[in-house]
């Protein structure tokens, strides 16, 4: 098991972990800091903490601790898709299945090459939200020129992830009738593996009023 590199959760029970570092040591296993180092995440309850959302964001199995004590009494790599951590409640609530998030998105990264705008004040900070990003295969812009793309092409030009905050930052794009979305499109797309575009979709008033504006403005001409 040389090549197995485990990250565990910040949320195990201490004596828990410490019993679990102690059979990775005797499988020859390695301990990861990160997700983008691990070949597994180690959890026993569904948290939409950061490594939680890199590692359903990169597809890599997230197993409980069962995983590694069934790996040990066999004293072999065992096929962890028995141990996928499973939670009926949250699956329920989210409206996710934890194997079927995680096959999607070893097999299609959620943004694959779109361009992806993140605004100062996106929750739960930029930073994690542009880690995210590169993580589901997206590709983190500062700025965007529009002038060069037909209006038709803008959905599929650039994302926009904000928040109400940042209403000031979005005006241009909303004034050139590009869709501005909150950064939970992207958190909850990662656990459900599909991207819920109307129910995220911020400052939609002011589309309304801008082409309330335009139809008038057209009326009179």
């Amino acid at each position: 098991m040389n090549e197995v590199r485990i990250l565990f959760s910040n949320h195990l029970d201490d004596d828990a972990l410490r019993h679990q570092k102690k059979i990775l040591a005797r499988l020859g296993a390695s301990l990861a800091f990160s997700i983008s180092d691990a070949t597994h995440f180690v959890a026993d309850s569904f948290l939409r903490t950061r490594n939680m959302l890199e590692a359903m964001a990169l597809g890599k199995p997230v197993v409980t601790h069962l995983w590694l004590e069934s790996c040990n009494q066999t004293s072999c790599l065992i096929d962890e898709k028995a141990y996928i951590l499973r939670d009926a409640k949250k699956e329920r609530e989210l409206g996710f299945s934890m194997p079927d998030s995680l096959v999607r998105a070893s097999q299609k990264p959620l943004l694959q090459n779109q361009k992806v705008i993140i605004t100062p004040n996106s929750k739960p900070s930029k930073d994690i939200v542009a880690n995210l990003v590169k993580a589901v295969h997206g590709e983190v812009v500062e700025n965007f020129d529009l002038s060069s793309l037909k209006v038709d092409e803008y959905p599929g030009s650039v994302l926009i992830l904000s928040c109400q905050e940042d209403y000031v930052f979005c005006q241009s794009y909303l004034n050139e009738g590009v869709a501005v979305h909150s950064s939970e499109l992207l958190l909850s797309g990662i656990v459900t593996q599909r991207l819920d575009y109307a129910r995220h979709r911020l400052f939609e008033d002011h589309v309304r009023t801008a082409v309330s504006q335009e139809i008038k403005i057209s009326k009179r001409l």
